[in-house]
């Protein structure tokens, strides 16, 4: 077979084109490329006010996607929404309707012909939708405990432009008054385009459709309890460097950890042990921890792609989980609302603030309504009790009103009513 000297193709993820040319392998940016060229199709084009695209990472999901399930259910009629994927997926079955990989010719199309642009991220999506002919709705991935934005450590001057397109153009919510002031904060934003809505996602733990099919699928009722540990991410590199230097050999961290031990503590007390990495640090537990897990029925790792592939969205999950295991991460402000037990992995906190750091600094523990703990044998004592005892009701029950203003259901329909106004 003749083997052709000219060849184009996607990389894994969709954001290269793979240019090779007598066997020569060129990678071109489609980001950059499109932001170029995008300013030109962004002022010949026409804006059509019923019209919204949806963009988030990981793909469908997240805040963008309980937003649109809720302007598609109940809205349809008014607005028409697409889904704009940067990365290639494979079974176009699992997508909502109207969802086109954004390089394409339909995806560019419905991005700069859409008034309304919806994303989570300020990662190179943004350089594509700053433009003041968009009204720009980033709902961002959850409220901060760590620095976010400008805020942040050791930023590269690339990414600060970007939070400085973000802070300008973009409209931003929060949960509460508390989070608002550290939204405006971290994006040097305008104190009039950030609204106390509560965030879509947290509309999914109240979403009972998927119930059934979650407890099936994860064979919840074969246990007695069931334990969420999630973690941020840690083993990611973010601007070439990682939060965490420190590596180890278990996804605790801990110096002192037991493997067998810990197996046998869930197996004897008929735990399910759910471990859903960041999406940033998945590739690492793949590579790493999977292996350690291969023939443990109590333990199970769970991935975006997973998920996808299911149709579940991760907050659909919460009301299945007895206690969550967390530390820095927003996600655990969100399990908030539920009033349930969470307990704090803070073994490293000394490492990540210096490298990271936390937004409030040293007040960052007022956001963390649970036991923290350091080593192995606190962390089975802080499961016990959160399983049993449960020490930290009370003070869940006086934060709760400081980070959630609306621990309801409507966060969407809130941020909706906004949108109509923009």
């Amino acid at each position: 077979m003749k083997k052709s000297l000219f060849k184009i193709s996607n990389d894994e993820r969709g954001k290269h084109k793979i240019i090779e040319i007598f066997g020569v392998q060129l990678k071109v940016n489609l980001f950059c490329l499109h932001s170029v060229f995008g300013r030109l199709a962004d002022l010949i084009l026409s804006k059509d006010k019923k019209k919204i695209v949806f963009f988030s990472i990981p793909t469908i999901s997240d805040n963008p996607y309980w937003l649109y399930k809720y302007i598609n259910d109940n809205h349809s009629d008014k607005y028409k929404c697409y889904w704009l994927t940067s990365n290639v997926v494979k079974d176009k079955a699992l997508c909502p309707k109207n969802t086109f990989e954004l390089f394409s010719l339909k995806g560019l199309y419905h991005l700069y012909t859409a008034k309304f642009v919806v994303s989570n991220h300020c990662d190179d999506f943004v350089d594509m939708v700053y433009s003041k002919r968009h009204v720009w709705l980033n709902l961002w991935h959850g409220m901060p405990v760590k620095t976010i934005g400008f805020c942040e450590k050791s930023v590269p001057k690339k990414i600060l432009k970007r939070y400085k397109k973000l802070g300008e153009m973009a409209y931003q919510f929060a949960t509460s008054d508390i989070f608002k002031t550290l939204i405006l904060t971290s994006f040097k934003s305008d104190y009039n385009k950030c609204f106390v809505t509560g965030l879509p996602r947290t509309d999914g733990i109240y979403n009972d459709s998927n119930d059934k099919k979650i407890r099936e699928y994860f064979g919840f009722d074969n246990y007695k309890k069931v334990v969420l540990y999630s973690p941020t991410y840690k083993q990611a590199k973010r601007a070439k460097v990682r939060d965490i230097e420190t590596e180890f050999s278990n996804i605790f961290y801990l110096k002192d950890y037991l493997h067998e031990d810990f197996l046998k503590y869930l197996e004897q007390n008929q735990i399910l042990f759910m471990v859903k990495p960041h999406p940033l640090d998945e590739k690492f537990y793949r590579e790493n921890v999977d292996k350690i897990f291969v023939q443990t029925s109590n333990v199970r790792v769970i991935y975006s792609d997973e998920l996808f592939e299911q149709n579940i969205q991760m907050y659909e999950m919460f009301k299945h989980f007895d206690m969550m295991i967390s530390d820095f991460s927003s996600i655990a402000l969100d399990y908030l609302i539920l009033n349930k037990p969470i307990l704090y992995l803070n073994n490293l906190d000394g490492e990540y603030l210096t490298n990271r750091g936390a937004i409030l600094e040293d007040n960052y523990k007022m956001f963390m309504p649970g036991a923290s703990v350091y080593n192995y044998s606190d962390l089975i004592a802080g499961i016990e009790d959160c399983l049993g005892v449960d020490s930290y009701k009370h003070t869940r029950e006086k934060l709760l009103p400081l980070v959630h203003k609306y621990p309801d259901k409507f966060a969407s329909q809130r941020i909706f009513e906004c949108m109509t106004k923009f």
